[in-house]
């Protein structure tokens, strides 16, 4: 049985998808042939066949890279079919997807074996009347990837259901850099094997040093075997030479381990040039050529115009990335072709380990290498090629806020020290919040006052670790007596001056201003203000603000002039006034609003009681 993913939809079983697994990631290329999920529908029942072989221990759903909650109690394995429930909070999987999107299947087997099942490409179709709200994501793509890329680029970063195995392209670099690395070793230290000769030397060479003839008689196993000569045709007696010569050797780099380096060498090689001749045809194109397969559903559209032009920029700056591999892969090539050996041969599958992988450091060092190549392509990591992988509106709106917090407090007068950015790793992170694994901890100085800033993205707040897991984070939640129970928000600014230290929490919400006011916002006010404190101080945290995501259905000005909801009126002071709120942030309403309330933060001295 071909292995597929059945979602259900028991509401509506025009919704239903049938969707086919295999072992390779999805990706886009010049031409896709793609399913259809809905935004907003309940996907209340996930049936798999064709995956059960072997016994199960743990099986896990990824949609986006990020793990849905699984209501164990109600999935199960029987005989080749998997069974899955989710839990109520992710009953809408796609609810936040635009775009495009894959499903994962993750198991772990019982003698650790991981395996992943994924699906092609899925298009996410969104309800008519929401539609607009593709165009600002679209924009917000924009404004993330002129400002730092690297957010979208670096495939946001792994999978958590693959900590243990790098990215193809990761993993290509990784190679690259190895390699030049340990070229410097090679061209000092090639392995050689040495090949001995045993050969019987002319009666000339012997007859020039007779005297060695007594001697090596003496001590050689083999002895003299007699030999005709004109002198012992005369009559004048026997004439003898060794059975074989001492004997002579020579080195030789044609051997095993250097022909599989270099046979490695070539795969890589080859392997870039697949890509590069793949991403040449793409670069033809103005854009992307997708099939759907199934009707649309009336009352619906697609939304993958949120990618159009940008997924062709993409690809243009993938061909650039692979053009620069291939030279430096051509490069490696002829070098360690003229070190250790010529050969034309691709590897084809993991090497074995002879005596120099074991022996030699930087032998067993590419040896290492290697197998991590092979792991990776056992894994199902395909083939690297020009695979997006966008995550979901929170996340992307998450980083269009994160830039723009950025731009805010350099304006303000601080420098960032870059060299000093961290990818801070908290302990006890469950999967479903550990998607995210690049630079978290962001550090800004103001020359003139002397004032520091820190800004944290997604940090972590517990109840009581360890000094040397908080990240430079002094605070602390109340509201349970678990030590590893942790609040997560979005953002956490750190401001240190004379006047002493102070913290602020920004949370980005991808929502309506209406829908923030009814729900969203007492519960941040709950966590944040009421729940966390300083930890030697006790005092609650003095600055608060959600930032809305969505457009509120008014007119521009309107929007612009009632872009903050004040929680604290008009006639409060300013600082009080700016202290906590709802400020809309959005390419329509601009960031003025939120710069003109995060300056008040950022002024040293301010909400220091």
């Amino acid at each position: 049985m071909e292995p597929f993913i059945q979602l259900v939809c028991s509401e509506d079983r025009r919704f239903n998808a049938h969707l086919k697994l295999s072992r390779h990631r999805a990706e886009l290329s010049g031409d896709n042939v793609v399913d259809i999920v809905y935004q907003w529908i309940m996907y209340d029942e996930y049936e798999i066949f064709g995956v059960v072989e072997g016994s199960i221990a743990r099986f896990d759903l990824l949609i986006n890279d990020t793990h849905i909650w699984i209501d164990r109690e109600r999935s199960y394995v029987s005989n080749d079919r998997i069974s899955i429930t989710p839990s109520s909070q992710d009953l809408r999987p796609f609810a936040n997807i635009f775009g495009f999107t894959s499903i994962c299947l993750h198991l772990t087997m019982r003698n650790n074996e991981q395996i992943f099942w994924h699906t092609g490409m899925l298009a996410v179709a969104v309800e008519e009347g929401k539609k607009e709200y593709s165009a600002s994501l679209q924009q917000m793509l924009w404004e993330i990837y002129r400002k730092d890329r690297t957010m979208l680029l670096c495939r946001p970063r792994r999978s958590s259901a693959l900590d243990d195995t790098q990215s193809h392209a990761s993993l290509m670099h990784t190679c690259i850099e190895r390699l030049y690395m340990m070229l410097p070793v090679f061209l000092t230290n090639p392995y050689r094997r040495k090949e001995s000769r045993q050969n019987c030397a002319t009666w000339q060479r012997w007859g020039q040093n007779g005297a060695l003839l007594p001697e090596y008689a003496a001590y050689s196993s083999y002895g003299l075997t007699s030999i005709w000569t004109m002198a012992r045709a005369a009559g004048n007696g026997g004439a003898f030479q060794p059975r074989r010569d001492y004997g002579s050797s020579r080195s030789l780099g044609d051997n095993y381990e250097n022909r599989t380096i270099v046979a490695f060498i070539n795969l890589l090689y080859q392997t870039v040039m697949e890509r590069l001749n793949e991403l040449r045809v793409q670069n033809t194109r103005e854009e992307l050529t997708i099939t759907y397969r199934g009707e649309l559903q009336p009352g619906y559209v697609l939304s993958n115009n949120i990618l159009g032009q940008f997924l062709v920029t993409v690809i243009r700056e993938r061909l650039r990335e692979a053009e620069e591999l291939q030279h430096s892969l051509s490069f490696l090539r002829s070098y360690y072709t003229r070190i250790l050996t010529d050969t034309r041969e691709v590897l084809m599958g993991p090497p074995q380990q002879a005596s120099a992988f074991a022996e030699l450091p930087h032998y067993a060092n590419i040896f290492e290498l290697m197998l991590m190549w092979f792991v990776a392509q056992e894994r199902g990591e395909g083939s690297g090629g020009s695979a997006i992988r966008f995550a979901s509106a929170d996340v992307i709106y998450e980083f269009y806020c994160l830039n723009t917090i950025q731009e805010i407090i350099e304006d303000a007068g601080f420098i960032e020290d870059k060299e000093r950015r961290v990818a801070f790793d908290y302990p006890y992170r469950p999967p479903k919040f550990n998607t995210y694994h690049g630079d978290n901890t962001f550090f800004f100085t103001n020359e003139a006052t002397g004032c520091k800033v820190t800004l944290y993205y997604q940090p972590l707040i517990y109840v009581d670790v360890d000094e040397e897991f908080r990240n430079g984070i002094n605070l602390v939640r109340i509201d349970d007596d678990r030590p590893r129970c942790f609040y997560s928000p979005d953002f956490l600014l750190k401001r240190t001056d004379k006047a002493g230290t102070v913290y602020g929490i920004i949370d980005a919400k991808w929502r309506t201003r209406d829908t923030i006011l009814k729900t969203a916002l007492a519960d941040a006010v709950n966590k944040y203000l009421h729940c966390i404190v300083e930890r030697n101080t006790w005092k609650p945290v003095p600055f608060m603000w959600l930032l809305q995501g969505k457009d509120d259905e008014e007119n521009l000005e309107a929007s612009r002039r009632f872009a903050s909801h004040l929680c604290y009126g008009e006639n409060a002071p300013v600082w009080l006034r700016n202290s906590l709120g709802v400020v809309t942030l959005t390419p329509t309403s601009k960031r003025e609003e939120l710069a003109s309330i995060l300056e008040t933060f950022l002024r040293p001295g301010s909400f220091i009681s």
